[in-house]
């Protein structure tokens, strides 16, 4: 009676339910309260006590009913954290270990394969060795009798007869062909034990350990790992929360599974499966994305390609069958589940007015006074190709004029159109100068002999135009159609007589030979700064010749003087500037005193001064040439006094 007394007492402090629900005893107070215990010799008999019977103890102190239950809902919280995250440790242990384990357990596979391949194959031949033919041969025969017999037996007599006789001609075939049956079964079990061994292993080797994703008590599918699940869950949170903000969804529940590779599922197929399961109005329709980004969604999707496919429609006439006609954004279609509300799902009218629209109108720039191409491009910071490219009827030469309008930034479309197409262009090819030497010209001289000429080349370009624009060039092939011709130029190597040197004064030599005309020949302004820099060397002097009289100094330099600076010989003023005739590209500059002073034969447009401009001693007004009648690059030179052409030589520095 004592043990039975602890043990009641024990069960009394443990079992939770031993009060009596207080909905069957609304009546009753607390005092009123049975304990119900369990007798030790009848178990199925509940023996009731009165709470009278019992005697009192004084109350322990602990916590009260609700602040247990609290307690409890608390601790319930906290063990389905720990379960969630003991799931995923041990399905990344389980992971971990499969996968380590895998390719050995396949390697020794292979071993043991060859090894029972061996050894079935040495058993083979020793039983074919033991074996003797006329055994297999009396194993024939009687074998050929019991199949005759047991046909004989179905034919003629009952089933259970049939049994009889199969087992009485087995066992008689065991007892008389023993050799032959064990050898038989040296060879047959093995190869079963093969077989079951390899389809059990090619039915598991391709499996993994998965998590069973479990929301909102449905099945949803398979993932290898909790990162699939979560970006699914965001894939669902953007569709389902589209224009109503965030939308928090129901945690999952997880179980490993050990399944094939071929029914796991993506992070979409989840994400559609969390939204076919998710509380509220949803519809299947065919989603619209450009570049990623969600714009609306439509109940067919044949009606939405539709609408992208009419708006290409005219660009594909106009390029022709060759060109490839296209959207610069991606455009995709996603068949899915979307809220069922007007900001959401759009009928077709409203896709193709969205779709037609801009994003951005052209920016344009007025011409202003003093303003370049390349001065607007630096100023928009933008590169000047881009620039020429949005104005395609200019060009870097173009002149431009105060109030023209230029285009900074074309209209940017809500979706542009790009249309690849083959082209080809004629490029020049420039030809090259070949110089040989010449000694029947003076240094500084040059004949050209055959003039140069251009080729031509055909390039074969993909050029891709995208809302009408040209934007990429790639080059496909090139072709020479004509090969240019080079240039042939004699330049002298004769030695040039150097000027006489001059100490200044007033120049003492027997000057009425040089006389052009009757006048005084004195310059009283000072003396006259050598021309040029460099072109130091008179190739031709002043006075008669040959072929007439000079009426001035020609001047080069050694190794060719085409393109060396012009200087003013002294300051003055432009009274003639001359771009055809015998001078070819001339200037005339008056020194004030009867005084004036010409330079011809310069390059053209290398002329840098203009009629009534003033120049200063020293300041360049052009770059020697041999325009006009001139036998090689050189500076014809004069100085006109009082209206005639006097020796330049008494005149320089």
């Amino acid at each position: 009676m004592a043990g039975k007394n602890t043990r009641e007492k024990k069960e009394k402090s443990s079992l939770p339910n031993i009060l009596l629900s207080e909905s069957e005893n609304k009546n009753n107070s607390y005092d009123d309260v049975d304990y119900i215990v369990y007798d030790e010799q009848e178990e199925a008999e509940q023996v009731i006590i009165p709470i009278e019977e019992v005697e009192e103890k004084p109350k322990k102190r602990g916590l009260s009913v609700p602040d247990a239950a609290a307690f409890i809902q608390e601790a319930d919280e906290c063990v389905n954290d720990i379960g969630a995250v003991t799931v995923s440790v041990l399905t990344a242990v389980f992971h971990g270990i499969f996968e380590a384990l895998k390719i050995p357990f396949m390697l020794l596979w292979q071993k043991v394969l060859m090894k029972a391949g061996m050894a079935i194959s040495a058993k083979f031949s020793q039983a074919v060795k033991r074996m003797r033919i006329k055994e297999f041969k009396r194993f024939g025969r009687d074998a050929k009798k019991s199949a005759k017999v047991i046909k004989q037996t179905r034919q003629n007599e009952d089933f259970r007869t049939l049994i009889k006789n199969l087992v009485f001609e087995t066992k008689s075939s065991f007892k008389k062909h023993r050799r032959v049956w064990l050898s038989m079964a040296n060879i047959i079990f093995p190869l079963v034990c093969v077989t079951i061994l390899i389809a059990t292993l090619g039915k598991y080797t391709d499996r993994i350990f998965a998590l069973q994703v479990n929301y909102n008590g449905q099945n949803i599918g398979y993932v290898e790992n909790e990162d699939v699940y979560n970006q699914a869950k965001e894939y669902a949170a953007q569709r389902l929360a589209l224009n109503n903000g965030s939308l928090t969804l129901n945690p999952p529940t997880y179980q490993i599974k050990l399944l094939t590779l071929n029914k796991l599922s993506d992070a979409k197929t989840i994400c559609d499966k969390i939204i076919e399961n998710t509380d509220g109005d949803y519809i299947n329709a065919c989603g619209i994305y450009v570049d990623g980004e969600f714009i609306c969604a439509v109940k067919n999707e044949a009606d939405a390609r539709n609408v992208f496919e009419q708006i290409l429609k005219p660009y594909k006439a106009k390029a022709g069958s060759d060109a490839t006609v296209a959207f610069v954004e991606e455009i995709s279609y996603v068949q899915s589940y979307y809220p069922d509300t007007d900001e959401v799902i759009w009928d077709t009218a409203k896709l193709k007015k969205t779709m037609t629209s801009t994003k951005s109108n052209a920016v344009y720039h007025t011409v202003k006074a003093g303003e370049s191409l390349s001065k607007i491009a630096s100023d928009y910071k933008m590169y000047l190709s881009d620039l020429l490219s949005y104005n395609p009827k200019l060009t870097e030469e173009t002149p431009l004029h105060v109030g023209d309008r230029i285009v900074i930034s074309n209209q940017v479309n809500y979706i542009r159109v790009k249309v690849m197409k083959t082209e080809t262009r004629k490029v020049k090819i420039d030809y090259e100068t070949e110089t040989k030497e010449s000694k029947t010209l003076y240094k500084g001289q040059s004949k050209v002999t055959r003039k140069g000429q251009k080729g031509v080349e055909r390039i074969t370009e993909m050029v891709t135009y995208i809302d009408g624009i040209k934007s990429y060039v790639t080059e496909i092939s090139s072709e020479v159609i004509k090969k240019p011709v080079n240039e042939i130029v004699y330049k002298g190597t004769k030695v040039v007589v150097s000027a006489p040197s001059y100490s200044g004064g007033r120049y003492s030599g027997n000057y009425s030979e040089y006389k052009t005309g009757n006048g005084d020949t004195t310059y009283s302004g000072g003396k006259l700064s050598w021309p040029s820099t460099s072109a130091r060397m008179v190739s031709s002097p002043f006075g008669y010749r040959r072929m007439g009289f000079h009426g001035g100094v020609d001047l080069c330099r050694p190794g060719g003087s085409r393109g060396t600076p012009v200087l003013a010989a002294a300051g003055g003023t432009v009274v003639s500037c001359t771009t055809s005739g015998s001078y070819g590209y001339s200037v005339l500059i008056d020194h004030g005193n009867g005084l004036k002073t010409r330079y011809a034969h310069m390059i053209a447009g290398s002329v840098s001064v203009r009629v009534g401009q003033k120049v200063s001693t020293g300041q360049q007004i052009g770059k020697i040439g041999s325009t006009g009648n001139a036998y090689g690059a050189h500076l014809h030179f004069e100085v006109i006094k009082n209206g005639r052409r006097v020796n330049p030589m008494p005149y320089l520095r």
